[in-house]
């Protein structure tokens, strides 16, 4: 940035039916926040909290290597029909075009010299 000071942000993600059931309680309008109300995000996760964790990168442009990119060791399986509800939505505000969330990755890039930890032994 142009003060001289790197933006910081982590990425963890998961999506299944908890939070599919959450997303189809809320009252959503297009362009709009929804808010979440006695939603408890623990349950999204798996019963191990194990994982690795290293700096990385954006996955869309301009790509910024400010990332502290956290992978949960157990797998949380999403269903077809939960990635076909995320790629329904978008990103557009209230009056814009649809821009739909898809696509928006590129290929795994080389560890080069990140250290990956792990929170288990």
């Amino acid at each position: 940035s142009s003060s001289g000071t790197r933006r910081r942000a982590a990425v963890l993600s998961a999506l299944y039916e908890a939070l599919r059931s959450a997303l189809s309680r809320a009252p959503v309008k297009r362009g709009k926040e929804a808010p979440f109300p006695n939603f408890d995000p623990s349950i999204l996760f798996p019963k191990s909290h194990d994982y690795w964790t290293y700096h990385g990168s954006f996955t869309t442009p301009p790509c910024e290597e400010c990332i502290t990119w956290i992978v949960l060791r157990e797998p949380i399986i999403v269903s077809s029909d939960q990635m076909a509800k995320l790629r329904s939505l978008s990103k557009n505000a209230e009056n814009e075009p649809d821009l739909p969330l898809v696509d928006n990755w590129r290929p795994t890039q080389p560890r080069y010299f990140r250290m990956v930890s792990a929170s288990f032994l």
